[in-house]
């Protein structure tokens, strides 16, 4: 569905099937997990909208991105957020799976919890990444060391827009995979963050554990997406009537 200037998938199966087939195929390309931040910045930065412009998927990250499509287009669908795909998908042993970024630690952590659940971890690797500007990668180095693995899945966690902007630059260099960026994913899954099982309609309150746990720095954020929703509710609005007079 085109909606922000963007595709976004919002058919959960269609999105495992896409990553299915692009992995069978030996192929490569990467999916976004697009919320109101992300929309944010790629309103006023065409580096960034191009990046998402140019994904093999991008997915909705963010109940109140779904909220406003469903009121716009009169639709019912939901999001379907990095996390949550991260933990459907982690356990497939069917797919070689690498996390890029984060901590050993986070990813032992990871693996136990794994086990905890029952699950196989001899699927899974772990691959730092210094931490550094998204310009000043060594995007070739990176690339050999994950070719190596040669992983089907590979879990890119840097925050965004830096975590998009890291896969567009890291794909021409990869031979095969899809790079998948899920932000603090692997955080919520080892339960250092929570996600809030109650929703209402397409909301269903992340941030409220977020600004818990790092208020400062997520009352900041929050603020600015509350300032960008109507914004992006008006230029969708205005986008859904032009279509509605050119057709």
């Amino acid at each position: 569905m085109n909606v922000f200037n963007i595709d976004i998938e919002f058919d959960r199966n269609r999105l495992h099937q896409l990553v299915n087939n692009c992995v069978g195929e030996g192929g490569k390309g990467y999916i976004c997990f697009v919320d109101a931040t992300m929309l944010s910045i790629a309103r006023k930065d065409q580096r960034c909208l191009s990046v998402l412009q140019q994904s093999l998927a991008n997915s909705c990250d963010g109940g109140s991105i779904a909220a406003i499509v469903n009121k716009i287009y009169h639709t019912r669908v939901r999001a379907y957020n990095g996390p949550d795909f991260f933990e459907n998908m982690i356990r497939l042993s069917q797919y070689r799976q690498l996390l890029l970024g984060s901590t050993e630690d986070v990813f032992q952590k990871v693996k136990s919890e794994l086990q905890h659940r029952g699950f196989s971890v001899n699927h899974i690797a772990h691959l730092p990444v210094p931490f550094a500007r998204v310009d000043d990668f060594d995007y070739p180095a990176i690339a050999a060391a994950v070719n190596a693995r040669n992983p089907d899945l590979i879990w890119v966690s840097l925050g965004a827009p830096k975590q998009e902007l890291f896969m567009s630059r890291l794909l021409p260099y990869i031979q095969r995979g899809v790079l998948l960026g899920v932000g603090a994913a692997f955080n919520f899954y080892i339960g250092h963050n929570v996600q809030p099982r109650f929703h209402l309609g397409a909301l269903r309150f992340i941030w409220l554990d977020r600004i818990y746990r790092e208020p400062r720095k997520q009352l900041k954020r929050v603020g600015k997406i509350l300032i960008t929703l109507p914004r992006l509710y008006l230029d969708e609005r205005k986008r859904s009537n032009k279509r509605k007079d050119n057709q």
